[in-house]
């Protein structure tokens, strides 16, 4: 009965989330499916050592096939095209696109494989490190360098703080770092304003806000650890001095 309600009360908040933002309930139903699957295998060592070995050759044998090839090709061209038209826009931007792509919107329908997977990881790595601090560009972007430097801290605590939110409760975990990663991907590889990008990169904040916490909370306890135990040491291996008589 419970599960039923919670169920319930799932779909009612994905058809909610629809109405806020365009394919927004499509991107949370996704997201949540796959924070299922990852806890169902990372809980099950067995199954996820086959579905290790099984992937490769399943995402092989799925490439393989023109009409999917054709599918992904057409949804990474669409973000291309998306992310060109935003360097058009006022403010300042950044390019992840090859720059002949730069010159023609109808040249992103030639792009080749290994241009598209230069685009994917630029985006992916921009969508990380853009705004760099060393670029600043007005007093506004100069303004925001504190809270991009206290974002490059929380990217930099969030593959410890996975390792060890997956060790506490991992249907938690990975239910926040589906989220996570299903709303940066959709702001990376769609993105080229730098203004739309900070604003957008607060769609995935929260979430990766409490995996970076554990990881920053279980370093200062682990650092305390260490440091009681350093100090402790000396007394404990001290050998005692027995007293002098004349």
């Amino acid at each position: 009965m419970n599960r039923a309600a919670a169920l319930a009360a799932v779909i009612v908040l994905i058809l909610v989330i629809e109405t806020v933002r365009r394919a927004g309930g499509a991107l949370a139903a996704m997201s949540l499916a796959s924070g299922l699957a990852i806890a169902g295998l990372i809980t099950r060592p067995r199954l996820l050592i086959a579905a290790v070995v099984v992937a490769p050759i399943a995402l092989g044998v799925a490439l393989s096939r023109p009409a999917i090839q054709l599918q992904i090709n057409q949804v990474v061209q669409q973000a291309a095209q998306q992310h060109a038209g935003h360097i058009t826009t006022a403010g300042y931007v950044y390019k992840t696109l090859d720059d002949r792509f730069y010159m023609s919107d109808s040249s992103i329908e030639e792009m080749r494989l290994f241009e598209a997977g230069r685009f994917l990881v630029r985006s992916v790595v921009s969508y990380v490190t853009v705004p760099l601090p060393w670029d600043v560009q007005s007093r506004a972007s100069l303004a925001y360098v504190p809270e991009q430097v206290i974002w490059y801290v929380l990217v930099a605590m969030l593959p410890a703080g996975m390792l060890w939110s997956f060790r506490r409760d991992a249907l938690v975990t990975a239910l926040l770092a589906a989220h996570a990663v299903g709303a940066a991907l959709l702001i990376a590889i769609t993105s080229g304003n730098v203004g739309t990008l900070v604003r957008h990169r607060g769609m995935a904040i929260p979430y990766i806000v409490w995996l970076s916490a554990v990881g920053g909370c279980e370093l200062v306890s682990r650092l305390a650890r260490a440091r009681a135990s350093d100090a402790s040491f000396p007394s404990a291996v001290k050998p005692r001095m027995e007293p002098r008589w004349p």
